[in-house]
């Protein structure tokens, strides 16, 4: 179907992923949503429900815009668009030197490279989370300290 015949009420009710971030601005404690599939569809605001309101407002518009200037509109990735499978280039002497390192682990190339996308997925993750426990814990430890 023609992105300009779905309305959109249509582009709203889908499930576009999107990122929460937490963030301190000019002293105040604020929530940041991004879409990952929509670029430039954002909001902001002191608590998380503000937030996501001038997220779904910012979404809004975008559709308006995208629909009004017959822009395509993307429809939100999912897990049936990926067939689990893509192509790199490299040197072949990385190729080389990555085939050694599998061959060193008793794993194919295939389960070598898996294994260091998972863990670097992991360690982005983990990275994230202690970075944002940390600015909660400092926050917390600055809330104690004016009260004392």
């Amino acid at each position: 179907m023609n992105s300009q015949k779905k309305s959109i009420d249509y582009y709203m009710n889908l499930n576009y992923p999107y990122i929460v971030e937490e963030y301190d601005e000019d002293g105040e404690h604020r929530f940041g949503i991004k879409s990952i599939d929509l670029n430039g569809v954002w909001g902001s605001g002191p608590s998380l429900e503000e937030a996501y309101n001038d997220f779904q407002d910012s979404k809004r518009l975008w559709f308006e815009t995208c629909l009004g200037k017959k822009i395509p509109i993307p429809e939100p990735m999912s897990a049936n668009d990926f067939s689990g499978k893509f192509i790199i280039r490299i040197p072949p002497s990385l190729h080389m030197q990555v085939t050694k390192n599998a061959k060193l682990k008793g794993m194919s190339l295939n389960q070598y490279i898996k294994a260091l996308l998972e863990s670097d997925s992991s360690n982005h993750f983990i990275k994230e989370e202690l970075i944002r426990l940390g600015s909660s814990l400092e926050r917390r430890l600055d809330r104690l300290e004016k009260r004392m």
